[in-house]
Parts: structure tokens; C-alpha cells; sequence
């Protein structure tokens, strides 16, 4: 694996934009485990914001 599957952007003085390289983190032969992967990101994203929790 070559290149960068981590990037970051500082926004202001507490705030990171974050990124992952999926292409990268799933390689051609680990199409079974993106695809689980995204099932459950679709799950996490439905969760809502950390933040807004009780």
C-alpha cells in the first residue's frame, strides 16, 4: 500500500477536517469488507452527531 489513506485540514484553533481514503484502506481484494464497511457506516452517520447526545 503506498500513499496517504490519513489526511487532515486544521479549520480553526479545535476543529479538524478529517479524511480516509477507502480506495486505500479496502484494496480490490477486500471488496467484501468495504462493502460491510459501508453498511455500517450508513448506520453510524444515521446515529447523528456525538455532540448532541443527552
Amino acid at each position: 500500500m503506498s500513499g496517504v489513506i490519513l489526511s487532515y485540514q486544521q479549520i480553526d484553533q479545535v476543529k479538524l477536517l478529517c479524511g480516509i481514503d477507502l480506495k486505500q484502506l479496502f484494496s480490490a481484494t477486500k471488496k467484501r469488507e468495504r462493502g460491510r464497511f459501508e453498511k455500517k457506516w450508513e448506520a453510524f452517520l444515521e446515529s447523528g452527531p456525538l455532540w448532541d447526545a443527552p
